[in-house]
C-alpha cells in the first residue's frame, strides 16, 4: 500500500456548509484554514472554497500593512486585520503581498 494517494488538488477544498454561503465571503473550512467560496451555495451543500491564491479582502481602518505580514480575519467585523486572533471566530488567513 502507498503512503499517500491523491485525493484533490491543493488549491480548494470541497466541504459541507453550516450556513448559506455567498460567493468571495471569507470562511475558515473544517480544516482550520481560511478559504474563500467560489459561488454562492445552501445551508448544507458541498461547497468549495479557495485556499490558495492571492485574494483583495476587505481591511481594518487605520491599519497599515506590509508585504509579508502576517493577516488574521476579524470575523465581527468581517475584515482582515493584523491582530491576533481575540475570538475562536477569529483565524489566520495568510500574509499580506503588497503596501495597504
Amino acid at each position: 500500500m502507498p503512503e499517500a494517494s491523491y485525493l484533490q488538488a491543493g488549491d480548494a477544498i470541497s466541504f459541507t456548509t453550516v450556513a448559506a454561503l455567498s460567493a468571495g465571503e471569507v470562511i475558515q473550512v473544517p480544516d482550520g484554514r481560511a478559504a474563500v467560496a467560489v459561488t454562492d451555495y445552501i445551508a448544507g451543500a458541498i461547497a468549495v472554497g479557495s485556499v490558495s491564491g492571492i485574494h483583495r479582502m476587505s481591511k481594518t481602518d487605520l491599519q497599515i500593512y506590509v508585504p509579508g505580514q502576517r493577516m488574521y480575519w476579524d470575523a465581527s467585523a468581517s475584515k482582515v486585520t493584523a491582530i491576533p486572533p481575540i475570538t475562536a471566530a477569529d483565524y489566520f488567513v495568510g500574509c499580506c503581498v503588497a503596501d495597504a
